[in-house]
Formats: C-alpha cells, sequence, structure tokens
C-alpha cells in the first residue's frame, strides 16, 4: 500500500498582531527620528542673569533635535560645570516643549580679600558676582589665597 502524503499545514498569519507591531513600530520610529518633536520653545527657570550665555550654549543642543534623541544627561552635566549650580535638570515633551530648571548652591561665607568668591554649604569655594554684603566673612591663611583661584573655578 502506497504511503499516503499528508497535506502541508501551512501555519496561520495573525493579520492583526503584525499590523498592530508595525504600527507600534512606526510611532517609536516617527518618535525617535522626526524633526517634529524637536524642541521649538525652551524654558529656563531659576538662572542668574550672568549664566545665561552657559544655559544658551548647553539649550543649543536641544533645538532641531527629536524629543526621543536628546542626551538630558549630557546636557545636564554641561550646566553642571558651573560649580555654583547644585542641580540642573531638563524635562521635555513630545509637542517641542523644553524645561531647563536650575538650583543653585547656597553661600553662607564671604572669602575676605577675594572678589566675588563666597564658600557655598557644600563646602566649595565658589565664583558668586554680587554677593550678599550680609553673609560672614572668613579670613583664609597667608600663602592660600594665591590657590584659591584654582578652586573657585
Amino acid at each position: 500500500m502506497p504511503k499516503r502524503k499528508k497535506a502541508s499545514r501551512r501555519a496561520k498569519v495573525h493579520w492583526s498582531r503584525l499590523l498592530g507591531a508595525l504600527v507600534v513600530a512606526n510611532v517609536a520610529a516617527g518618535l525617535a527620528f522626526s524633526p517634529a518633536t524637536a524642541a521649538t520653545k525652551v524654558t529656563v527657570v531659576g538662572a542668574r542673569p550672568n549664566d545665561k550665555a552657559l544655559v544658551d550654549r548647553a539649550a543649543q543642543g536641544l533645538r532641531g533635535v527629536p524629543c526621543l534623541r536628546v542626551n538630558a544627561h549630557a546636557l545636564e552635566e554641561r550646566i553642571l560645570s558651573n560649580p555654583a549650580v547644585a542641580r540642573a535638570s531638563l524635562a521635555r515633551n513630545l509637542f517641542g516643549r523644553a524645561r531647563i530648571e536650575l538650583v543653585y548652591e547656597k553661600p553662607v561665607a564671604l572669602v575676605e580679600g577675594a572678589d566675588e568668591v563666597v564658600f557655598v554649604a557644600s563646602g566649595k569655594a565658589v565664583r558668586w558676582p554680587d554677593p550678599d554684603a550680609h553673609l560672614p566673612k572668613v579670613r583664609l591663611p597667608e600663602g592660600t589665597q594665591d590657590m584659591l583661584g584654582t578652586f573657585a573655578g
């Protein structure tokens, strides 16, 4: 008796699942690569006027870059290169808005004999334009004034 050929069984294609996966992939690619999600308006909160140039240079990295491709950590690190800034954060959305928020160190003492240098709560010596004259004054030991410029940035 001759062997009977088995009917080949084709796998059933789940079109709805395939279509759903393709839609999700298309939306993800659109968010990652579309200039429509790039920041068009950047709001800066908490920046001092003399730090505006630093923040503007850092914010240039947001313009024209799709929302999901912005490296928020690198932007925050660029702003934190200013030793007077304690915290920097970037919030953004898909609709072209970004918000950069800065929080500064708290000055606790003026350094006597050094222009615009203060000690902040974290213990660092920082250049601080127009420091509050009511802060307590600290006199540094002889010979350390020259090194202060190195530490105060």
